[in-house]
């Protein structure tokens, strides 16, 4: 299954890069407006590609930590750099709904932000899970899941943009496809936050003291570059759809390749690294205690200590 998720996610971009980024690639990267975020978004383009190159043969282990550092802090770059670039151009935008798989969607300042939260969260996660193997008592790693969980006690200060506003009767697209694409991200957003997220978190930290390094595993690779890949190009490629570098059809096509990817590769995490238990507790708590993910996500590390 991660061999075919990684020659999904190297396919999805090289047929992006090839097919649109290249020909279009000096007026993508190289107008005025905008000039922070271009260079940004072709610096990130860059790591997505290497990280799809590595995936097919891990270099050591240093490496992996500096490549993982890299691609946090240039994706909390790029939506930093698009918030702050197109605020203004965007100011007045209202989508129906939230998200971008629609033609006639346009990313607002509301979702750039919030973009940024989450790329703050993986920047955390990573460095977490790169970090725990080498810490040596319970405290220090207890201390390391209080780390990781303390992004979350800022969420209120950033705008939520909910899936589930693109299929609720009324509202979002009118295409059934867009509608059906949004309900299994929604799907996948359930599972990347309680079982490769929280469930994950708790699960390594359970079996610190015989852990092997999750980070650097060929499953894990393929899995954390095709998160990375998912959380921009949704953006990018309405981008392309806006700009007509890209028909709509050729974007849902590419969608749905990236979501077979992204979802082949976190099953994989699934069966080999994520304690169910914990990824249950954390929904259940999620359930019982909304919005508390700090307390709840302490109170589980503590159990799992």
């Amino acid at each position: 299954m991660a061999a075919a998720a990684t020659a999904l996610l190297c396919a999805f971009m090289v047929v992006l890069t090839l097919r649109t980024v290249v020909p279009n690639a000096r007026k993508l990267f190289g107008g005025r407006f905008g000039r922070r975020h271009r260079a940004a978004g072709a610096a990130h383009l860059c790591l997505l590609l290497a990280g799809c190159a590595l995936t097919m043969r891990p270099p050591p282990r240093v490496a992996v930590v500096v490549f993982d550092i890299l691609l946090g802090l240039s994706g909390t770059l790029l939506t930093a750099t698009a918030a702050s670039d197109f605020r203004h151009a965007h100011a007045r935008v209202k989508n129906p709904a939230s998200g971008t798989l629609d033609e006639r969607a346009v990313v607002t300042v509301s979702e750039m932000v919030e973009h940024g939260f989450y790329q703050l969260l993986n920047l955390a996660q990573i460095l977490y899970l790169h970090a725990l193997p080498a810490t040596p008592t319970p405290f220090r790693r207890f201390a390391l899941a209080c780390f990781v969980a303390a992004p979350w006690a800022a969420r209120g200060r950033f705008p939520v943009n909910s899936f589930s506003d693109n299929y609720a009767p009324g509202h979002g697209s009118p295409s059934p496809t867009i509608r059906h694409l949004y309900r299994i991200k929604k799907a996948q957003y359930l599972l990347y936050k309680h079982c490769l997220l929280h469930g994950l978190n708790l699960s390594v930290l359970r079996r610190a003291p015989a852990l092997d390094a999750v980070a650097t595993s060929p499953t894990f690779r393929v899995y954390w570059i095709g998160l990375n890949i998912a959380y921009v190009q949704e953006f990018f490629l309405q981008t392309l759809v806006r700009r007509k570098y890209m028909r709509q059809g050729e974007l849902v096509v590419l969608q749905v390749l990236l979501m077979a990817a992204t979802t082949m590769a976190a099953l994989r995490i699934l069966a080999d690294a994520v304690d169910v238990f914990f990824a249950i507790l954390s929904l259940t708590a999620n359930f019982l205690r909304r919005h508390h993910d700090v307390s709840n996500t302490v109170a589980l590390a503590f159990l799992a200590t």
